[in-house]
């Protein structure tokens, strides 16, 4: 039944106005949502770094520091928020405001037309009641705005996230040559920020079977030539062979299944030994397992584990002391048969008796491999076979160990002479 077609048109005005609105401005707030997720990313980042490092940031008297970091994040996350939510709430706002005002016309023009006698007051009742149905899914409509805002905000975000691309390019070749991997680094320059690099133009040739040891002073670029080694950075220029191929044209599956690193950080994952033990890998049997921890003196600790190789461990690390956690990074490198091994530290957590015993079980492990330590303490070089001094990301010297040691004007010289006095001290 037709009433007023004057009342109809400034309804229908409403409708489409209204639509036409929501539309317009659907993707205002998306924006401010992106920032206000990512404020609450980096909010809780923050509050999951100092958890882990908790210990010393009291110990070093930074909770002052901290807590001021964790006020200005939480403001951020507040400031960003607020942002956000008023301007998703816009469309809302829009829609109210034009339903006021087509209220108050529709109501005008009924009261109108009730003075002049053209409708009755229920006639007036009806326009009102057919306002207000009409004005219910449009608030719906409003209220769904905001939530596809939100939503839209997490796609942009997850799109982002997902459109990261490593600057690691896999390679073709998948076969490495059997045995012990021989090494070269043929004019290798690298730096994490291109004002600053860490090193230049490093040259040197390591045989299938050597043993290389690596020394310098902190900063030097020493830990970054083994990252180099697995690939965990591109170099700026030069070449770096494996095996005697260039590592860029590997597949990084191809060459991590046969370098191994031990570093000097060990995680350990929610699991059980077994399986933080062979990074749950299947294939490793338990007796594999119990012949490697048995010849690197970790048999025992695990024989006196209530549910031995099933004993659950934490993340994190908490149920390792520093000794047993450098002995479980071993375990799991050596489990996997490398044909390249690099040690970063491996005892620098280990007291002088357990350092010896290592070091036994260790030349017996690497017999078929080509190692390369990295040391502060001269003691764990003994066994190498070269030495690379590095000093401000450059090689002062390369040569065999034992040449390097008789000859008194060699920087290898002069370590071991300070080495032997700071132990005489």
């Amino acid at each position: 039944m037709f009433y007023n077609w004057q009342i109809a048109l400034v309804m229908t005005l409403f409708t489409m106005i209204s639509i036409f609105l929501m539309i317009s401005i659907r993707d205002l707030g998306v924006t401010a949502s992106k920032e206000e997720r990512q404020a609450s990313a980096s909010l809780f980042g923050l509050i999951e770094e100092r958890i882990a490092g908790i210990e010393d940031v009291q110990a070093n008297g930074s909770v002052p520091y901290v807590m001021n970091r964790f006020h200005r994040a939480m403001r951020t996350v507040f400031l960003s928020g607020r942002r956000a939510w008023m301007l998703r709430v816009i469309p809302w706002n829009a829609t109210v405001i034009l339903f006021t005002i087509a209220v108050t016309v529709v109501l005008l023009m009924s009261v109108h037309l009730y003075l002049i006698d053209q409708i009755t007051l229920g006639t007036l009742f009806l326009f009102f009641q057919y306002t207000q149905m009409l004005n219910d899914p449009i608030e719906q409509l409003g209220n769904q705005i905001q939530e596809f805002q939100r939503a839209k905000s997490g796609m942009q975000r997850s799109h982002e996230l997902l459109s990261l691309r490593s600057e690691i390019q896999d390679g073709a070749d998948e076969i490495l040559p059997k045995g012990a991997l021989g090494v070269q680094f043929e004019h290798v320059n690298f730096s994490y920020n291109q004002d600053k690099p860490v090193l230049r133009d490093i040259n040197f040739t390591l045989k299938p079977g050597e043993r290389l040891g690596i020394v310098g002073r902190t900063g030097s670029g020493k830990s970054s030539i083994s990252r180099l080694l697995l690939r965990l950075y591109n170099i700026d220029s030069g070449v770096i062979r494996v095996g005697g191929l260039d590592i860029r044209s590997l597949k990084l599956e191809a060459l991590y299944r046969r370098v191994g690193m031990v570093t000097q950080d060990v995680q350990l994952f929610d699991g059980t030994l077994r399986d933080n033990l062979t990074l749950f890998n299947v294939g490793v049997s338990d007796q594999k397992i119990f012949d490697i921890t048995e010849k690197l003196g970790m048999r025992q600790w695990i024989d006196a584990l209530p549910q031995g190789l099933d004993t659950h461990l934490s993340a994190g690390g908490a149920s390792l002391s520093a000794g047993e956690a450098q002995l479980f990074a071993l375990t799991r490198v050596f489990l996997t048969q490398p044909s390249l091994v690099i040690l970063d530290e491996p005892s620098s957590k280990l007291d002088a008796a357990t350092e010896a015993t290592l070091q036994a079980a260790v030349d017996q492990l690497l017999e078929r491999c080509t190692e390369v330590v990295i040391a502060h303490r001269l003691s764990t070089l003994e066994k190498v076979d070269k030495i690379m001094v590095l000093g401000s990301g450059s090689i002062l010297e390369f040569g065999d160990r034992e040449t390097l040691a008789q000859d008194h004007s060699s920087h290898y010289a002069e370590l071991l002479r300070k080495s032997r006095l700071e132990e005489l001290a």
